[in-house]
């Protein structure tokens, strides 16, 4: 097993050799600090401090800058390609190989769908004056480049430190026990590499790096040579093409999916991961930290490992089984905090969490999670291929690596330490496969009804993702042309071999099928596992000291709240009522305490009491008033409810006992509430002097019982018009 580490760590090398090599063919190769400098709004920019022309100047969209990839890719030596077809541009340099397609906020970078701003999604490649423009902070962050800003001079500051590498003729031995000892045997059609490091770079090992990004890495010792770039040797470069070319080849026999007998595996039966499967990317991610503030379901939110995964799977301890199914869900809600409290339901936590915030921040546009009356809905089809997961009976303290229980232990060690290097939590059981996330959010008012609108989310799903009869239930939704107007859609994807958009499905009906069928061998993390009572195990309780334990959770409830925070709270119109006097100080003192006070008169004009509208809000749905009107009568009459219908809408309705033309004359007027389920809370309430115009769009109107226009507050007294508006 070690063998097939120290391969993978020497592959790794070789490969990000590949884009560095073609450059060095046609020219030298970049050495030292590549340093590239753009200013916003204007067409030149620096290399090195050479000054340049483009054709074209960096802009600033959704708080990113943007530009033509080229002007970063060339002084860096990557290579940069178009898919007109699929409108995609490709980046490649040393190794990471980046996808990115126009209007699509993922990308694919070496073969995983990654977010490009997971706090925005409106961050994607777009093009502009024929210009097509990507996002120059994520490609430069993923091509390893240092990504500075300067305030003062809206400049941009790319800088990388290049290295360059060459074979050598030092062997791996293939001695488990110890890599020192043994013979030192060719390995078949590859050679190691060494990392060049000249000191004028400043920069260390390239292997070093690669062991701090993958501690499962087992690195072989580097010694410093002569640079490649002192060399102009073209039976070097040759050979360094050869040797590359070589390890593609032998990289391509290595198993980095699961094996053809986890394939054989019947569906449903659960079998024991052995030894020589610890190293599949499947079974490594259990035992690690996971940030639950994070994406749900995704390796983004993968931390550092926390147990042990070699002695789990040695004392088979991890188990996997074959599911071959697909499985649709639903997370509806009527407001992003209700939407990221059933996020949180999935992580089976005890409590009232707020979890997963970076997939409500994937799923939908800043701008959305940031308003009221708002309803928000992600279906999700889930493709499930394996589940692997630590048996429920393990004790996982006795997993612990060394170092992370000192870690964790140490009182010397805040909160932010132990959650920025392992998270809030451990994956222990999880699921690989394929993921389609399709997301709608739409204004209340716009939707009809909260039904009306899971309805229209559903079936918009099913007629562009799973083409089965969702333009019928679509022609059936209530209002369609007004949900259409306010609707905003997103669509993204876990696994397979290609990264999936709106556009794709609406151009081919086959997208889905296609998709599927790469997913045996592009799987990745996409669901949390059911085999035991949590997926999710608390970092806190891995702790030995009490105290301590009770110190991080504490400090988790914290984080917690504050994600509370960055989502409005929805709040319902849960009682009105009415004060009165004939001094308005003395109406407005009334007011009872929590509830709001309109400061507009109801007897405006009429030379009656003073009489103020006060109201009180919950965000308790279930006690919302959901429809009132105005009744007109001759009679005086006390509070009472009764079943009635009004405008065909039967419930039963309550009236409120204050006359709203009390000391003006004429006859009565009372207001009727009612709390019936059957229609959209009220979430806001106001007073106008004037019938309801243009300005008042977004408001329903007050009516009288069984009308349809406007309800005069002042009917029959005189004085100003007084309409009472509401919103749901």
């Amino acid at each position: 097993m070690r063998l097939n580490k120290k391969i993978f760590a020497i592959l790794l090398v070789l490969c990000l050799t590949a884009t560095t090599l073609s450059g060095f063919a046609e020219g030298a190769l970049p050495i030292g600090k590549t340093d590239i400098r753009f200013v916003i709004g204007s067409s030149s920019y620096t290399v090195n401090g050479a000054a340049m022309t483009m054709d074209t100047a960096p802009l600033i969209k959704y708080g990113r800058t943007l530009l033509p990839i080229r002007y970063v890719a060339t002084p860096l030596g990557a290579a940069v390609g178009w898919d007109g077809v699929e409108r995609k541009v490709t980046v490649e340099l040393s190794g990471t190989k980046i996808e990115m397609w126009i209007d699509n906020p993922t990308a694919r970078v070496n073969g995983s769908n990654v977010p490009i701003d997971a706090e925005d999604n409106n961050v994607k490649p777009i093009i502009v004056d024929n210009r097509t423009m990507l996002p120059i902070r994520f490609v430069s962050e993923q091509l390893k480049c240092a990504v500075g800003w300067d305030e003062i001079k809206r400049e941009v500051q790319i800088s990388k430190s290049n290295l360059a590498v060459r074979p050598d003729i030092y062997n791996v031995s293939k001695e488990d026990e110890d890599p020192n000892q043994g013979a030192k045997k060719p390995i078949d059609n590859i050679k190691p590499v060494e990392v060049v490091e000249d000191s004028a770079l400043g920069t260390g090992h390239l292997l070093d790096g690669l062991k701090k990004a993958d501690p499962t890495l087992q690195i072989i010792s580097v010694t410093k040579k002569t640079p490649i770039y002192e060399k102009k040797n073209d039976d070097l470069i040759d050979q360094l093409r050869y040797d590359f070319q070589a390890s593609i080849d032998f990289m391509s026999k290595l198993k980095t999916i699961p094996a053809e007998d986890w394939k054989d595996t019947p569906p449903g039966q659960a079998r024991a991961v052995n030894t020589s499967e610890v190293d599949l990317p499947i079974v490594l991610r259990l035992g690690r930290g996971y940030n639950v503030f994070g994406k749900l379901a995704s390796v983004d939110s993968l931390k550092n490992a926390v147990l042990d995964i070699n002695k789990l799977v040695a004392d088979q301890r991890v188990e996997r089984i074959r599911f071959d199914s697909a499985d649709n869900q639903q997370t509806v809600a009527e407001s992003i905090k209700k939407y990221s409290e059933k996020m949180s339901a999935k992580a089976k936590a005890s409590g009232r969490y707020f979890l997963f915030g970076g997939s409500a921040s994937s799923n939908f546009s800043s701008e959305r999670t940031q308003e009221l009356n708002t309803y928000f809905s992600t279906y999700t089809y889930l493709v499930k291929k394996y589940g692997v997961y630590i048996t429920a009976t393990t004790n996982l303290k006795d997993y612990l690596l060394p170092e992370v229980k000192q870690f964790i232990n140490d009182p010397n060690r805040s909160a932010d330490d132990v959650f920025g290097n392992y998270g809030q939590y451990i994956l222990i059981d999880s699921i690989t496969g394929g993921r389609v996330d399709y997301s709608i959010s739409a204004k209340a008012n716009k939707s009809t009804s909260f039904e009306n609108f899971s309805m229209a989310t559903k079936a918009g799903f099913n007629a562009l993702v799973m083409s089965i009869g969702g333009e019928a239930a679509l022609s059936k939704i209530k209002n369609r042309e007004q949900f259409d107007s306010s609707k905003d859609e997103r669509l993204t994807s876990q696994g397979g071999a290609m990264g999936l958009s709106l556009g794709q499905f609406i151009n081919d009906p086959q997208t889905l099928t296609n998709w599927e069928a790469t997913l045996e061998e592009n799987g990745t993390l996409i669901d949390f596992g059911e085999t035991g009572a949590r997926a999710l195990i608390p970092i806190w309780e891995l702790c030995d000291d009490p105290q301590r334990a009770d110190y991080l959770k504490a400090e988790f409830e914290k984080i917690n709240a504050a994600q509370e925070q960055q989502w409005p709270t929805q709040k319902y119109v849960a009682d009105i009522t009415f004060v009165v006097s004939r001094r308005p100080d003395s109406a407005r003192n009334k007011c009872p305490a929590g509830y709001y006070l309109i400061d507009r008169d109801l007897n405006k004009g009429a030379h009656g009491k003073f009489i103020y509208l006060c109201y009180k809000l919950s965000e308790d749905r279930s006690q919302a008033i959901t429809d009132l009107f105005l009744e007109y009568s001759r009679h005086g009459f006390g509070a009472e409810t009764l079943p009635t219908s009004h405008n065909s809408h039967v419930a039963d309705y309550t009236r409120i006992p204050v006359d709203l033309n009390t000391g003006a004359g004429g006859n009565f007027i009372y207001l009727w509430t009612t709390k019936a389920p059957t229609r959209e809370p009220l979430t806001a309430l106001e007073v106008i002097y004037s019938p309801p115009n243009a300005s008042h769009e977004e408001w329903q109107f007050v009516k009288w019982h069984n009308g349809s226009d406007p309800a005069d507050v002042n009917r029959s007294v005189g004085g100003n018009f007084v309409t009472i508006l509401f919103q749901r």
